[in-house]
C-alpha cells in the first residue's frame, strides 16, 4: 500500500510536532498543560514516534514543521534531534528539505551519498507544498534559496540544530543574505 500526503496519521500525535510534544511535557513548559491533560500528552509523545515511523514505512510524504511558539521558538530546530531518533538522516532530509540530494547538498563537492536514491530523494517537500517549479530546484524562474553548509546533513542532519557551527551562508531569492565564506558578500541583509 503507498499513501499520498498526510492522510496517514495517529489521532493522537497529528497536532503537535515531536519537539513540541517533548517541551510541553518539562519545564517551563508544562506549567500550560492542566494537570488533567498530562497523561494524554505522555500517549502523545510516545504515540507521535510510532506515527513518524509507521506513516514513513508506508510511504506517506512527510513534510517536515514545527508548531512552536512563543518562548519555544528559538528551540524549533531540535525537531532535527528528535526524528534523526526515529528515522536515518537522509529520510529526515527528505523531510526538510525541497531539493535532498543534488547540488545542494554538496554532493558536488565530492559528499558521499551512499548509495541513495538521489532521483526519489529531489522535490519531495516542492510535491507536498505543490510548488514544483519553484521549489526544490536549481532554475530559471524559481525561487533560488540555498544554505551553505560545512558538513554533509546526509550523515547527520542534527547539524541544523547548530547553525552557527555548520550553515556558512545563506542564499534567499538568489541573494546572499547571510556569509561567514570569505569572498562571499552579503548583497541583502537579514538584520
Amino acid at each position: 500500500m503507498r499513501c499520498t500526503y498526510a492522510s496517514f496519521s495517529n489521532p493522537y500525535s497529528r497536532r503537535l510536532t515531536g519537539f513540541t510534544r517533548q517541551a510541553l511535557s518539562r519545564p517551563p513548559y508544562n506549567a500550560i498543560i492542566p494537570p488533567s491533560s498530562r497523561a494524554k500528552l505522555e500517549i502523545v509523545k510516545e504515540m507521535g514516534s510510532v506515527t513518524l515511523k509507521n506513516a514513513h514505512e508506508a510511504g506517506v510524504n512527510i513534510a517536515y514543521g514545527t508548531d512552536t511558539f512563543s518562548a519555544m521558538q528559538p528551540l524549533q530546530l531540535s525537531e532535527f534531534d528528535l526524528r534523526a531518533k526515529i528515522l536515518p538522516s537522509p529520510v529526515v532530509l527528505k523531510h526538510a528539505t525541497c531539493n535532498a540530494g543534488t547540488s545542494s547538498l554538496g554532493i558536488q563537492s565530492g559528499y558521499s551519498t551512499k548509495g541513495l536514491d538521489l532521483a526519489d530523494m529531489g522535490s519531495h517537500v516542492a510535491k507536498v507544498l505543490k510548488m514544483e517549479g519553484k521549489i526544490g530546484c536549481v532554475a530559471e524562474g524559481a525561487f533560488a534559496d540555498l544554505l551553505l553548509l560545512s558538513a554533509n546533513p546526509l550523515e547527520d542532519v542534527t547539524i541544523f540544530n547548530k547553525p552557527a557551527k555548520y550553515v556558512k551562508g545563506i542564499i534567499k531569492d538568489g541573494r546572499v543574505v547571510t556569509s561567514r565564506l570569505d569572498g562571499l558578500k552579503v548583497e541583502v541583509s537579514l538584520m
